[in-house]
């Protein structure tokens, strides 16, 4: 099936050929601009215009391109999800494998939890979970627990709860 912006049965390919200049100058599209560019009488392509249903028909292209833009730009987002949830997983890892072996006179507890924040909301947020709790506790061996929270009354912000170094 053809679109309206589509060449009509009932066209000229003249009359089509000038549809197609008047479509492709967008939106600060005029029948002037179309007969000064292109040599021809203003009343003619008026004719044309009127006869063959020009500003409907470009009224279909114009919302036609925008949802072919929206979907190029749902999927850029989609893929740009994809990345930040794939760095946020490797540099959560590195963080927790470091704590795991770390010498507490080498690292503060309390940058980990806030670098595990940081990247912990990165991956919220493209996952499209805005709101969590991250719970870091210290009491002889370090336990750090990563919990999404599905329902928020009032939580203005997410918390890290812990306990700094000592």
């Amino acid at each position: 099936m053809s679109e309206t912006w589509d060449k009509q049965e009932y066209e000229t390919p003249t009359q089509y050929r000038m549809f197609c200049v008047y479509r492709d100058m967008g939106i600060d599209r005029t029948i002037r601009k179309v007969a000064e560019q292109e040599g021809k009488q203003l009343r003619q392509l008026e004719t044309y215009s009127a006869k063959n249903h020009w500003q409907s028909r470009c009224n279909d292209y114009d919302v036609y391109l925008e949802m072919q833009e929206r979907k190029r730009n749902e999927k850029e987002i989609i893929e740009m999800n994809k990345r930040h949830i794939q760095q946020s997983l490797l540099i959560q890892k590195k963080i927790i494998d470091k704590l795991k072996v770390a010498d507490s006179e080498e690292l503060k507890l309390g940058d980990c939890a806030r670098l595990l924040d940081i990247v912990t909301k990165i991956e919220r947020q493209a996952r499209g979970v805005e709101n969590g709790k991250i719970s870091v506790e210290s009491k002889g061996q370090l336990d750090v627990k990563i919990a999404p929270i599905t329902f928020i009354d009032d939580m203005a912000d997410d918390e890290v709860e812990g306990e700094d170094d000592k």
